[in-house]
This record gives structure tokens, C-alpha cells and sequence, in this order.
């Protein structure tokens, strides 16, 4: 027996009586140690990304004139002849998250590389928002243009610039993805249930 350790406590365990206070401390803290829900957690990334947004010139126009924008934080894509990419996001409308989605895709071609982006899709018509909607998979490449990422923005482009139902740009590049392949990604709904 060791000096301090009492008959049956377990050398190298805690002794109940010290682990009691701990117990206390835990469940006095407010609103108790929870796990963040995948809702919870995809709703934070897209708020956190929303000022971001805001303070670009075209996306905060783009933004003001959408019905709706889904908002993907991160978009991580890569590969080495095949590639595929994907994601978790949001709808928000009027600043309020109506729905949770996935985007996935593959590229088939000249892929080599690895890089992490965010991805945002103006739906700017009501007809627009009403076909997303409305499907179960929704085509990036056919449904929405791809306006550019933060280096392909100009200042010239303006709203007037721009006419069609949907746009999506991506923000926050990191890494190098070389790609010359044909490309598709889908957006459907997450189930939550």
C-alpha cells in the first residue's frame, strides 16, 4: 500500500471518492457534455461562412437578388485519373437554414491532386428554387453556371452581367488540383430522419 491510498482503492485508478467531485463539476455545467448533432454541426459551418460571403462585391449581390443559396463550407476533391469530390452544406433562405445537403461528384480524365473549397450556388429565380426543390439529385453542370472561383471575380461583373436562374462560385481554394476531365456533381437532400 502506498502512502495516501486507502484499503481498496485500485493503485492506478482514481479512488471513487476523488472521482465523485469530478462527476459533480460535470453535470453542474450548463446544458451538460453533449455531442454536436450533424444538424448542429453543418448549421454552424454555414453561418460561419455567411459574413465570408458578405463581403465579397459579387457574392454579396448575388446574395441580396437569390431566392435561395446552398452553401457547401467545404468541398474536398482530389485524385489521380479518377477523381471525386463532396460535401455538406445548406439551403438558407432569408438567413434561415431550410434544408441539409450532400454534394458529391466524380471526374473522369487528367486528375491529379488534392484541394479543399467552398462552394456556394445563387438560386436566383423562384422557378429555380422551386426545381431544386423539387428533385431528389440535383446537376451542378446543367442546373447552375459556374461564375468562377476568388480569382476569376471581376469587378466589371455586376448583376446585369449576370442573367440565369442559378451561379455557383467557390471561395476559400486550398491545395492543387490539376484537372482536365469531364465533371459532374449532384446535390441531393441528407435524410436526417
Amino acid at each position: 500500500m502506498h502512502a495516501g491510498q486507502q484499503p481498496g482503492d485500485n493503485p492506478g485508478m482514481l479512488p471513487r471518492r476523488r472521482l465523485a467531485p469530478l462527476a459533480l463539476g460535470l453535470a453542474a455545467l450548463p446544458g451538460g457534455v453533449r455531442a454536436q448533432t450533424a444538424r448542429e454541426r453543418i448549421e454552424a459551418n454555414v453561418q460561419a461562412v455567411l459574413p465570408r460571403l458578405q463581403a465579397d462585391n459579387l457574392t454579396r449581390v448575388l446574395g441580396a437578388n437569390a431566392r435561395a443559396v446552398l452553401v457547401f463550407p467545404r468541398v474536398t476533391q482530389g485524385g489521380l485519373i479518377l477523381g471525386i469530390q463532396g460535401g455538406e452544406g445548406a439551403l438558407v433562405e432569408a438567413g434561415q437554414v431550410t434544408g441539409l445537403y450532400r454534394v458529391a461528384g466524380v471526374s473522369l480524365g487528367a486528375v491529379v491532386g488534392f484541394q479543399r473549397c467552398g462552394l456556394a450556388i445563387f438560386l436566383m429565380t423562384e422557378r429555380a428554387l422551386a426545381q431544386f426543390r423539387g428533385s431528389r439529385g440535383w446537376d451542378v453542370g446543367l442546373e447552375a453556371r459556374l461564375v468562377g472561383g476568388n480569382a476569376g471575380l471581376s469587378d466589371s461583373t455586376t448583376l446585369g452581367t449576370l442573367v440565369g436562374p442559378a451561379y455557383a462560385i467557390t471561395f476559400d481554394e486550398q491545395g492543387l488540383l490539376l484537372s482536365l476531365a469531364l465533371e459532374g456533381m449532384k446535390v441531393s437532400p441528407i435524410d436526417e430522419a
